[in-house]
């Protein structure tokens, strides 16, 4: 808290729950899509990157990152499950939203 007696995280926690009850829950949705494929193609880069650092074997790169590829799509779908499920068992509509901030 600031001496102004404002607590800034709380701000910005104000302000995050503002956003999201600013869009409807189809918005949200594609977010979350959105983020996930976002969030699945840094970390491919990424590991495709220490992948082709570690050996300069051309074929071994290659499998490697299929095998990369197939672990990481199988982890995206549990966590977009997860993302989900989440969504769903706190109530994150957009009414629900308004409902946690009494709008």
């Amino acid at each position: 808290m600031n001496s102004v007696g404002i607590d800034e995280t709380k701000v910005g926690e104000s302000f995050m729950w503002y956003c999201l009850s600013q869009i409807n829950e189809e918005q949200l949705t594609d977010y979350l899509y959105q983020y996930r494929d976002d969030f699945r193609e840094y970390v491919l880069g990424k590991l495709e990157s220490e992948i082709i650092k570690s050996t300069d074997d051309e074929v071994v790169v290659q499998h490697k990152t299929l095998e990369l590829k197939k672990d990481l799509d199988t982890t995206m779908d549990r966590v977009n499950l997860n993302i989900g499920n989440f969504v769903d068992r706190m109530g994150l509509g957009v009414e629900d939203w308004k409902k946690i901030l009494e709008l």
